[in-house]
């Protein structure tokens, strides 16, 4: 016993191999991880990704900075371990998230040898010669034409296509046709991109104005809430 004391005072506790080895990896893991998430994405409270799409961002940065690329239980362990603010993984609906974190447009994405990248070329400018005057200035010689009657607008003050409620044979509540439901889930995710694309993504946001659309289109809040999840369902499988 005294010589395991003398020993532990000159070099201290040894762990295992396989504890060391472990603990080296995971370290290494979240350190290259770090790096991507500063190379390629942003960090945002509102943001989610599905897991797939995000290891396959990781796998291209992987490739191109010369680490190794991990596999989906890999990375599944990966974003699990992640201490990064706001990022973690859980379910919706039975679909798996990465929450807290977005991808970056490839055009501000960074990598190695980026720095070493000319400077874009400013674009060349362009000066916009402007007539002055009214349009009804000019005398119209021209036949006269009969506009007929469009219709109603097509699109609604959100700009999603408007469609009318479908009313079931047994006299119950209207409830939307698959056709609108699939309308809605494209210009959900359509609104998705382009405010993530120009930093403006709230989903929550997004969320109480797909509300807003259904309670026009539907008799009561119950019915509201059925029609959202049928949407949320369409929006995550594609």
């Amino acid at each position: 016993m005294l010589d395991g004391c003398l020993e532990w005072q000159r070099v201290g506790l040894k762990p295992p191999e396989a504890i060391t080895a472990a603990t080296k990896e995971y370290f290494e893991q979240q350190d290259t991880f770090a790096r991507f998430v500063a190379d390629w994405c942003d960090l945002l409270p509102s943001a989610r990704l599905q897991p797939d799409k995000l290891r396959s961002a990781y796998n291209a940065w992987a490739d191109k900075n010369g680490e190794p690329t991990q596999s989906s239980k890999t990375f599944h362990k990966t974003i699990g371990l992640c201490r990064l603010p706001h990022v973690k993984q859980d379910k919706v609906n039975g679909v798996r998230w990465v929450f807290g974190i977005a991808l970056k447009p490839p055009a501000q994405n960074r990598g190695r040898g980026d720095d070493d990248a000319p400077a874009p070329k400013p674009a060349a400018e362009t000066t916009l010669v402007m007539r002055t005057g009214r349009s009804d200035d000019l005398p119209y010689t021209g036949p006269v034409v009969a506009v007929p009657d469009q219709g109603p607008d097509p699109l609604d003050e959100h700009g999603a296509p408007r469609a009318v409620p479908t009313q079931p044979a047994n006299g119950g509540e209207p409830s939307l046709s698959r056709r609108r439901i699939q309308e809605l889930a494209d210009w959900y995710a359509d609104e998705g991109h382009r405010r993530h694309n120009a930093g403006t993504l709230d989903t929550a946001a997004l969320d109480a104005e797909l509300h807003a659309i259904l309670r026009e289109e539907v008799a009561s809040p119950e019915q509201v809430e059925i029609e959202f999840k049928r949407v949320m369902q369409v929006v995550f499988a594609q």
